[in-house]
């Protein structure tokens, strides 16, 4: 195995016609070696800031040919090393950040954009995707590769469902472009598919009229029963445009559970949603507050570097639950502070339903046989200087995730959890997994891309 000082000397010697940049400093490194999870640590040799696609082509030609590992990293808001490769190259995305068009119901845009930028290009035209995640500093390469989840997920499923087109880069370094239509085998492992077959460098994204506004209510149960009832009659009737879930936290511990609910419009009709929460079983409707629906995409405050939770370690947990098991599920976590707490309070709990019909391809995971499922995550933080709380997060972590696993659940794959090669197989089922696998094959047949999941080879 080459030494980092003999993969840097390759790598000086070998790309010397590069638009951008190769750098091999300690600070350009030491940053492509974290993540904002702040967990795993991983030192690649080089970190590239392409200047155009070619430059991502050259490099996975050099790596294919010398057997070095590489990946792409947007905006670094992995949480547990999937995008860093030890003794690599990483490739930060934001070198191809470039809006190419908008039509009249998609977008063509480069991986590097993030979803915040798209959303302001296709709101000047009164468009926008169907599907927002509630960061907008989110690259869109990035979430494709993990499949992207919203606020109108319940009505439209997760943003790989509204991929029209990709192009990316082959661990060969070959250029090819896919769709339902073209080389589907390879679109279908893209979307969800971490960049095990080839890396994202463009994306065609549907397009729909955007409104202007968005109405929110929040409504609080006490009793979890009743609050799982409800959001799963008002997700199957798609009563509203958006609807997501929270547990929160009264003096002294008691959880409540909020059912996030909004409406979009266009002004001047403003909705009203007393039909809509009408025989609803909550105990308190708070308030409606009226969003523009660009104040509406922004409410999560972004988190990037320099700000202060940036650097706190995050170790989060994203299952999918059967609705069977759900409540149980639920019940058991609560009554156990050690799994869900850390060493504070979770920032963002959240439990909300989903409807399978609106999940189309076939690498993004959710539980079967039924119509619709729950979904669960935990965003919570400890301090930097206290590796016994982060260990223990990421354990508890791990333990709820096999607990799903036998409850017949799934993960959305941003979770904080070491997996290995045999985890993943029993993550993604036969099917996905033979997709999966022959993609790898095909595309990427010397194992060169992505190797931070450990999806095809354990990492340390």
């Amino acid at each position: 195995m080459l030494r980092p000082p003999d993969v840097r000397e390759l790598l000086r010697s070998d790309l010397t016609d590069l638009g951008g940049r190769l750098v091999f400093d300690d600070a350009s490194r030491q940053a492509a070696a974290d993540d904002f999870g702040h967990i795993v640590r991983r030192l690649p040799a080089a970190a590239l800031r392409p200047g155009s696609v070619e430059d991502v082509m050259k490099v996975a030609r050099f790596a294919n040919r010398r057997g070095i590992k590489m990946a792409m990293n947007g905006n670094s808001h992995s949480c547990f090393g999937h995008a860093q490769v030890a003794n690599g190259v990483v490739i930060h995305s934001g070198g191809l950040n470039a809006i190419h068009r908008i039509d009249g119901d998609s977008a063509h845009v480069d991986a590097g954009v993030t979803w915040g930028e798209l959303a302001k290009a296709t709101l000047a035209r009164g468009l926008t995707p169907p599907v927002m995640a509630e960061f907008q500093d989110l690259s869109i390469g990035g979430t494709l590769s993990l499949g992207g989840l919203g606020g109108a997920s319940h009505r439209f499923g997760a943003q790989v469902d509204h991929v029209l087109e990709l192009e990316a880069i082959t661990g060969a370094g070959e250029l090819l472009t896919c769709s339902l239509d073209r080389n589907r085998e390879l679109f279908y492992s893209l979307l969800a598919g971490f960049g095990q077959s080839a890396l994202i460098v463009r994306a065609r994204i549907r397009l729909v009229p955007a409104p202007t506004h968005v109405l929110i209510q929040n409504l609080v149960y006490r009793d979890l029963g009743s609050y799982l009832a409800d959001a799963l009659q008002t997700a199957q009737d798609e009563r509203f445009d958006h609807q997501l879930g929270r547990v929160a936290f009264e003096a002294g511990g008691r959880p409540t559970f909020r059912l996030e609910a909004g409406r979009f419009y266009s002004e001047p009709a403003k909705p009203d949603l007393a039909d809509a929460t009408a025989g609803l079983r909550y105990i308190e409707a708070m308030k409606p507050v009226t969003y523009t629906y660009w104040e509406y995409l922004n409410q999560r405050p972004a988190v990037v570097r320099p700000a202060k939770g940036w650097y706190l370690p995050h170790a989060t947990l994203y299952l999918f639950l059967p609705v069977s098991e759900i409540e149980g599920f639920l019940t058991r976590m609560l009554a156990t502070p050690s799994e869900y707490a850390g060493a504070r309070i979770p920032a963002l709990f959240g439990i909300y339903p989903l409807s399978t019909r609106h999940f189309t391809r076939p690498l993004f995971q959710v539980p079967k046989g039924g119509a619709q499922f729950f979904a669960l995550y935990l965003f919570r933080t400890a301090p930097a200087d206290d590796p016994g709380s982060i260990s223990a997060m990421v354990g508890a972590n791990k333990t709820l995730y096999e607990r799903a696993l036998a409850a017949g659940g799934k993960q959305y794959p941003v979770t904080a959890a070491p997996l290995t090669p045999s985890d993943w197989r029993r993550h993604f089922g036969p099917e996905a997994w033979k997709l999966l696998s022959n993609a790898k094959r095909q595309y990427d047949p010397k194992n060169v891309l992505t190797p931070g999941p450990g999806i095809f080879n354990a990492v340390g």
